[in-house]
């Protein structure tokens, strides 16, 4: 059974260019960036925060999809790096 994978944040404000952060995870992992008790993450990535936040201050909610599931976390760290060079760190704030 597929319990990891491999997820997008995207910023609702830029269709164009949706996806501003690729990780990987379980459970409800894509959804503690949003959460204000997480301030681990404005210290480790404040580019991703910034994002985070104007999103919010716009009145709207970041997004989160899983991208592709996987039976490893192996196999998900690989799946995250295939994601990140996809579409590129200059466009991601990973």
């Amino acid at each position: 059974m597929a319990k990891h994978y491999t997820y997008a944040l995207i910023d609702p404000r830029d269709l164009s260019c949706p996806i501003f952060y690729i990780g990987k995870g379980v459970a409800e992992r894509r959804f503690q960036h949003f959460k204000a008790s997480y301030p681990v993450d404005k210290r480790k990535n404040p580019d991703k925060m910034k994002v985070i936040d104007g999103i919010e201050a716009a009145g709207l909610k970041p997004q989160a999809i899983v991208l592709e599931w996987y039976a490893t976390a192996e196999a998900a760290y690989a799946g995250e790096k295939k994601y990140i060079e996809q579409y590129g760190l200059e466009a991601l704030t990973n």
